[in-house]
């Protein structure tokens, strides 16, 4: 499940993010800003046992991953980019709700390539969207793949109603 790619990919995203910025947290007003500085906190409690767990997990995981390509012979998987459409600009519940990144972790955890395309309007005017990825290497297939969809659509071309801050 999703939920298990995100578990891990947080892991070794907030582990090595601290490794590498982790001396940022002594910035004062110059510093990262409040979500950055969170995640890196973060980090900063994560021990290495820790770390190394989620490495491992992950080449499982991918092996996993490249043995479902191979065997139903895919060349680009089709999923959803968000649970639902995207937010209202200001609904910090929603953004939590449906920004929290499970579903595009996974391919980030992998180190397959992925994009979003627009699919859509919700049914109160919000995009929607799907992501498209494939194995490392099949670059310029996920690209073909992701240029015939959007020349035998209109939606990259399809912007949201006005919303206005009430």
């Amino acid at each position: 499940p999703a939920s298990a790619y995100r578990a891990r990919g947080e892991v070794i995203l907030e582990f090595e993010a601290h490794a590498v910025h982790g001396h940022r947290l002594e910035g004062g007003v110059d510093g990262p800003a409040t979500t950055i500085r969170a995640m890196l906190e973060r980090g900063a409690r994560i021990d290495f046992e820790r770390y190394a767990a989620a490495v491992r997990e992950r080449g499982r995981l991918r092996a996993e991953a490249d043995e479902l390509f191979r065997t139903r012979r895919l060349d680009v998987l089709v999923s959803a980019v968000t649970p639902g459409p995207a937010w209202r600009i200001g609904d910090s519940a929603a953004a939590l709700r449906v920004g929290d990144g499970s579903q595009r972790m996974a391919f980030n955890l992998l180190g397959y390539p992925a994009l979003a395309l627009p699919v859509g309007m919700s049914g109160n005017g919000l995009p929607l969207a799907m992501q498209l990825a494939a194995p490392p290497g099949h670059e310029s297939g996920l690209l073909r793949v992701a240029r015939a969809f959007q020349q035998a659509t209109s939606w990259h071309r399809v912007s949201p109603p006005a919303i206005s801050r009430a």
